[in-house]
């Protein structure tokens, strides 16, 4: 065996391991088929994520896990969209999940197609459509590396 190799260089500052940046929205009413889905309602939000009307923007870059639905009596398939573009393996029935790697500024939508109605038997108060972002970690040297920083998006 031979001599010890040199000294490697210092890694990434490591996180404390506390989940300080996460966003829970959700929205009561009906939902139109084709269409973002409107989150009047936030849940818990903290950290660098903004949720405002059709989109949540994730103002970090990062890893993000991001569970989202729709009520089945609402629509038919429920779908995330990653700065108006659909997320690989983000369609589902009527909930999903999916782990995406994100850039400051970018921006998440669900939208719902097959809309039906909700019945009487919801109630006036059941959650129709919801979002959970919860962001896992970030690039060592905190750059965008996911190649689509620079996409354009229309306002929805």
């Amino acid at each position: 065996m031979g001599p010890q190799g040199p000294q490697g260089e210092h890694g990434c500052d490591g996180r404390d391991g506390a989940v300080d940046t996460y966003a829970y929205v959700f929205t009561t009413h009906a939902l139109t088929e084709g269409e973002p889905v409107d989150f009047p309602c936030a849940g818990s939000v903290a950290g660098g994520i903004t949720p405002h009307g059709r989109k949540v923007r994730l103002e970090e870059s990062g890893d993000y896990a991001v569970w989202f639905s729709a009520n089945p009596r609402e629509a038919e398939c429920v779908e995330l969209k990653h700065n108006c573009k659909p997320v690989a393996g983000g369609k589902y029935a009527h909930q999903g999940m999916v782990i995406l790697r994100a850039c400051a500024g970018d921006e998440l939508a669900v939208c719902v197609n097959g809309c039906g109605s909700c019945g009487p038997d919801c109630g006036c108060d059941a959650v129709t459509a919801s979002l959970l972002v919860l962001k896992l970690g970030m690039r060592c040297d905190g750059g965008c590396h996911c190649g689509h920083c620079d996409w354009d998006c229309m306002d929805v």
